[in-house]
């Protein structure tokens, strides 16, 4: 995916299993110094109780591009 300013952003889902259908999504936002990994053990059971989970890595976290000009304002 491609976020503000043409950076790459990068995120995993988690769904739930089979044919269920999901009771909705819930987005995972990590916080400073951490990844979307952070979020793994949470999505993961979510996902188990009917729910898609969503985390991305933010702008210059985990897997996600850095901004080259440090710009990382709303």
């Amino acid at each position: 995916m491609t976020g503000a300013g043409g950076l790459g952003l990068v995120g995993t889902a988690w769904h739930p299993p089979g044919d269920t259908t999901p009771h909705g999504t819930v987005l995972l936002l990590h916080g400073g110094g951490q990844t979307r990994h952070s979020w793994r053990r949470t999505a993961v059971g979510l996902a188990g109780h009917g729910w898609v989970a969503i985390a991305p890595d933010m702008r210059g976290h985990g897997d996600s591009d850095w901004s080259a000009d440090g710009d990382y304002g709303l």
